[in-house]
């Protein structure tokens, strides 16, 4: 096999989504910057000839994928005034050291938004989820929490400085559908001066709601019970809304408890994120 080949074999191992990084988009669509869209294709082009390099390295991964494409949004990435690079918020300190976020996104001397970055390889990882809380702990509310690994944007909103259930708004697979689309979710979430933030709100996925309650539907039967008390449909708005990534974050929606999570949890979960 010449490296051509190996390369092509390596990305059509990262094509299938085994590390649980995808969740349903949303429903959307946005208008792209050609730069976005130019700076997409370029990501693109990048995960294929740098995937070594960015499965082996987070830094290799911010320098291709992550940097790239945030210049392509409007990020002036050598601009301390828009980029800080392990930004460490003053006076701030967390587990008896300073907390230092990948990437800080700055407007008018404010964060606004906070990239924590993975490498290429890494499987998605609840305890990703709860580092990225702990620091959206010092945006300012409504700011914008996102993790990624150069492929997988998962974008976050704080609502009302409450990062104790961090709202998950979308995913965004950089490598999945036009480059256009893609550019324009990703400049809609966290474009540089488009406003696409602090307004950015949560909107319930109608695949998420209609999955869940045929779900629901199915476990009344199958226990013979009302099937308002399998999930109300207050209950299944608000997971579809807020599509938890994980059961921590399931377990923060009003209306799940402890046995909607012990019965039901990790099958909820496998909808949200779309591999039922």
């Amino acid at each position: 096999m010449n490296s051509n080949q190996t390369g092509a074999a390596r990305h059509r191992q990262t094509q299938n989504d085994d590390r649980g990084w995808n969740q349903p988009p949303h429903p959307e669509q946005r208008e792209a910057l050609p730069a976005a869209v130019k700076a997409v294709k370029l990501v693109r082009k990048n995960m294929r000839e740098y995937f070594k390099e960015c499965e082996n390295h987070e830094s290799n991964t911010i320098q291709y994928l992550i940097e790239p494409m945030l210049l392509g949004l409007g990020w002036k990435v050598y601009d301390p005034s828009q980029v800080i690079k392990e930004f460490k918020p003053a006076g701030k300190r967390r587990w008896g050291q300073a907390i230092a976020v990948d990437i800080a996104l700055i407007e008018k001397e404010i964060p606004k938004v906070f990239v924590e970055a993975k490498r290429l390889d890494r499987h998605y990882d609840s305890d990703y989820m709860e580092q990225l809380a702990k620091y959206a702990d010092y945006l300012d509310e409504e700011g914008i929490a996102v993790l990624t690994n150069g492929r997988y944007w998962l974008i976050h909103v704080v609502i009302d400085g409450d990062t104790r259930s961090l709202k998950h708004l979308l995913t965004i697979d950089i490598d999945e559908g036009d480059a256009e689309t893609v550019a324009g979710e990703l400049n809609n979430a966290i474009g540089r001066g488009t406003g696409g933030y602090p307004n950015t709100k949560p909107v319930a996925s109608e695949t998420i709601t209609e999955n869940l309650r045929k779900y629901r539907k199915h476990e009344a039967k199958l226990r013979n019970l009302p099937a308002y008390t399998i999930l109300k449909d207050e209950t299944i708005n608000l997971i579809a809304t807020q599509r938890p990534a994980d059961l921590r974050q399931l377990g923060a929606i009003k209306g799940v408890g402890p046995s909607t999570i012990d019965q039901h949890g990790v099958a909820i979960i496998t909808i949200v994120r779309g591999t039922s």
